[in-house]
């Protein structure tokens, strides 16, 4: 009788984000498959990459307002994932663009009209597939066209034949992938993740391949954007932040403006939390398709800072804000330089919690992906950094106006940063959170 030996199937995410000088690391997210088979000799690699270039019907009916293409709405997803994990971490930082993009990679494999595939598609809230890489291909011609630089990549090494010919023409057709061997080292996989994320994640892997392993992937995103309104650095000021995971102050850097800007103030559906909307610079003109949205509790307390982020959670929350609670008026912000760091962390306890069982449980789970029955997700890895601080880039250009007023104007309103809140940076057309985070005691004396 032969032995039961497992085989693994591993899926790593690298993230990198550039905003103003913000960047956004996230190393290996894991997703390893494994099967009570002999392993293989062989089971194929694959490379998704999403180009930047790419432009499908989809885009040109979404730039139309034509709504028969269908792209997914990750924002469901996001904020209750970005929930459930924030409840018993003091940083968090998640990117549910790129979290999706790799599962959608795992969905493509689940069984038609399994069980396995109804919970992915909940969790997910999708109903389709193939709307996750539309949407990526969407964000990326958008961000072209805005001037932002976004780029998504995903890559699928597959070792042997144990993946299934027919689920390799699904990743290469939907999600524009392509297909490679499985090295005897990590050095390729290195050099592709090196390039993918220019230059800013090297020898993320070491050593030789797991001869168990079956199947590696990594799935890159690159984002960077500049402030339309930069930060002086002469204004930054030492001031004080109350931590409450470290129940303590510490002297930090504040960046300081008084600028004319988006702000949602004492929002009943975030639990009267204060919300600020800082845009990316758009060099192709027109409205701002790429922003950050910072969020202040209403006190400095954990149950306020909680209570703002289930009422993210709830449904259509963050488009009513958008649309219908926040206006234009002279704010004096003061926004902290901060590093951010999270991970790398198991994702599976969540993704469990949230109705994902049978992914990682098998049984005919995948039979699109294998014909091997035993195959199961064993678990999803994540870690990102984030770094903000004043730099970016002003057009070299000016006109001034002298204007005056026939009475005082309002006083601006003051929003000062000094204590925990939440970041979220996001295309505002499609509502998607390219990243979402949780600052309560990052590094600041960088």
């Amino acid at each position: 009788m032969q032995s039961r030996i497992p085989r693994y199937f591993t899926f790593g995410i690298i993230l990198v984000v550039s905003i103003v000088t913000f960047c956004a690391i996230q190393e290996p997210e894991l997703l390893r498959f494994k099967s009570q088979k002999e392993p293989l000799d062989q089971i194929p690699f694959e490379l998704n990459t999403i180009r930047l270039s790419d432009t499908n019907d989809c885009n040109t009916m979404l730039g139309t307002n034509n709504h028969s293409c269908a792209i997914a709405d990750i924002s469901t997803f996001a904020y209750n994932i970005f929930s459930h994990i924030s409840k018993s971490e003091e940083n968090v930082l998640l990117s549910p663009i790129s979290i999706v993009s790799a599962l959608a990679l795992v969905l493509s494999g689940a069984t038609k009209n399994s069980t396995c595939q109804s919970q992915m598609h909940k969790v997910l809230s999708v109903t389709a597939n193939e709307s996750i890489p539309d949407l990526s291909s969407h964000l990326s011609t958008q961000s072209k066209n805005s001037g932002v630089e976004l780029s998504m990549a995903n890559g699928i090494w597959i070792k042997g034949d144990s993946i299934r010919e027919e689920y390799q023409t699904i990743v290469k057709e939907a999600h524009s992938a392509k297909i490679g061997n499985l090295p005897a080292s990590y050095d390729p996989i290195n050099q592709w993740i090196s390039d993918a994320t220019h230059q800013r994640i090297e020898n993320m892997l070491s050593g030789k391949v797991d001869p168990l392993t079956v199947a590696v992937v990594i799935s890159a995103v690159y984002f960077k954007g500049t402030w339309k309104i930069t930060f002086d650095p002469e204004k930054t000021m030492p001031g004080m932040f109350t931590s409450i995971a470290a129940q303590q102050q510490r002297n930090v850097k504040f960046m300081n403006d008084e600028r004319r800007m988006k702000i949602g103030s004492n929002l009943k559906s975030l639990g009267g939390a204060t919300v600020v909307q800082l845009e990316y610079a758009n060099e192709g003109g027109g409205e701002e398709e790429f922003v950050m949205l910072a969020m202040l509790p209403k006190d400095d307390t954990e149950k306020s800072m909680q209570s703002m982020i289930s009422g993210l959670a709830k449904t259509d929350t963050t488009s009513e804000i958008l649309e219908s609670q926040m206006h234009h008026t002279t704010v004096r912000l003061s926004l902290p330089k901060f590093k951010l760091s999270y991970g790398t962390e198991s994702l599976k306890p969540v993704l469990q919690e949230m109705g994902m069982i049978d992914a990682f449980e098998g049984g005919h789970a995948f039979d699109v992906m294998s014909q091997y029955s035993d195959i199961y997700l064993n678990d999803v890895f994540h870690k990102a950094i984030m770094e903000v601080t004043e730099e970016g880039t002003v057009a070299a250009a000016a006109t001034e106006g002298i204007m005056m007023a026939r009475s005082m104007p309002p006083p601006p309103v003051v929003v000062n940063f000094n204590r925990p809140f939440v970041v979220s940076v996001m295309h505002i057309p499609t509502k998607t959170p390219l990243f979402i985070g949780k600052v309560d005691n990052p590094k600041f004396d960088f």
